[in-house]
């Protein structure tokens, strides 16, 4: 069992760092594309270094267009399943939302909330603009992203039954202490 999660965990770091790979790569292309904006393209159609620039800024432009982590996904919280167990799936799904975060560099608050909104779907997005106080506005020395987490954390935790967490307490045993 531990040979097998060791496994998967050397299999996410290899996938972490060719993402990591990738973001390099894109963020090469938009200096590039930068660069390309500011060189002065001439109108004249036989000048051949202009035409060139002008495919290279046109291709550029176009890449910049695409979705940066179009291959990474999130399978989107499930708020209305067994309601004992909500509490638990929350926290499994927010640990793999800030793997998804650090993994895509997602790192402005904004953008994070964004994201925790679009990848939990809609039942997700409904919890939330139902909570008074999680949408708030950006502004300096607020972060959306953390007021959104524990307002999101404050309405699943008490959804947590004592009767659920009694049952999966019950069947543990307790390892023999060591002195």
């Amino acid at each position: 069992m531990q040979q097998q999660q060791q496994e998967l965990l050397k299999h996410h770091i290899k996938n972490i760092q060719v993402i990591k790979q990738q973001i390099h790569q894109y963020e090469d292309t938009k200096h590039a594309l930068e660069k390309l904006q500011r060189l002065s393209i001439h109108d004249d159609d036989d000048d051949y270094e202009a035409k060139w620039r002008q495919n290279v800024f046109h291709n550029c432009a176009r890449f910049q267009r695409r979705p940066k982590m179009s291959h990474l996904s999130l399978e989107k919280f499930e708020c209305n399943g067994e309601s004992t167990s909500v509490g638990a799936r929350w926290e499994r799904w927010k640990r793999a939302l800030f793997i998804y975060l650090e993994a895509a560099n997602i790192d402005r608050d904004i953008k994070k909330r964004t994201s925790l909104l679009h990848f939990g779907g809609l039942d997700l997005q409904e919890v939330f603009y139902n909570i008074p106080g999680a949408n708030v506005e950006p502004a300096e020395g607020v972060d959306v992203f953390e007021t959104a987490i524990s307002k999101l954390d404050a309405y699943f935790a008490p959804r947590q039954s004592k009767v659920f967490e009694r049952h999966t307490f019950r069947p543990l045993k307790q390892e023999p202490e060591k002195f």
